[in-house]
């Protein structure tokens, strides 16, 4: 009888192991790479990410970031400090309070330069980069939420625009360093 009681509750547990192992969430999966705009969707395939460059010691309480998604078609020229080609582009011109890396965490828009902010964000649309044509929007509301593990970022977008549209997106994946001049790009507009 004890074999019988052994056995019965070797398959209850074999049984219950594969059912459970093999069940799956959908709702565990991350969202696509995908920006949206004005009800329309685009695929984000890369990122970059410009860090402050320290010259001095600095007394600073928050420390300048650009991020920018892109979709294929663009790409990062290094000696021109630009993006060639042509596609869509979501960018963050955002502030952490290190200096090293964005922190975890919601960035709401706001002009104060303190950490958690960006002051300066936009989406261009079918952007040709060498002859300035497509659609460019200024983002002047809303907030990302960024998380880092190793060296993958996960980015939500939730943001409005100066044309009165909506810009959402989700982004996993790296962002590569580049060296990027950050006085200049902060005073670009």
């Amino acid at each position: 009888m004890k074999t019988t009681i052994s056995k019965i509750l070797v398959f209850l547990f074999i049984t219950s192991f594969i059912a459970f192992s093999s069940c799956t969430k959908d709702n565990d999966k991350d969202p696509a790479n995908n920006l949206n705009y004005d009800n329309a969707t685009y695929n984000l395939t890369w990122g970059i990410i410009a860090k402050p460059v320290i010259v001095k010691k600095s007394h600073a309480l928050s420390f300048p970031f650009v991020i920018a998604m892109a979709s294929s078609g663009l790409s990062w020229d290094a000696q021109e400090d630009d993006f060639i080609g042509s596609g869509h582009i979501v960018y963050f011109f955002a502030f952490s309070s290190s200096m090293t890396d964005l922190d975890n965490g919601t960035y709401n828009f706001s002009n104060s330069g303190e950490a958690f902010t960006f002051g300066e964000g936009g989406v261009m649309i079918h952007w040709d980069i060498e002859n300035e044509t497509g659609l460019e929007d200024y983002i002047n509301s809303g907030s990302f939420t960024l998380s880092k593990s190793g060296s993958t970022y996960s980015i939500t977008i939730n943001c409005g625009t100066e044309d009165q549209k909506t810009v959402t997106g989700f982004y996993k994946g790296p962002l590569t360093e580049i060296s990027l001049d950050l006085a200049v790009m902060s005073n670009h507009r």
